[in-house]
């Protein structure tokens, strides 16, 4: 979840430069509801 990458990666500088974490944070509301449009 979103929390637990903030608790490991406090600084959302980090956060937004770090290109996998952006991706895996940008897609996970479409992984979780997995939308059909």
């Amino acid at each position: 979840s979103y929390q637990k990458i903030c608790e490991k990666y406090p600084s959302f500088r980090e956060r937004s430069e770090n290109v996998d974490l952006v991706v895996e944070i940008s897609l996970q509301p479409w992984n979780v509801f997995k939308p059909d449009g």
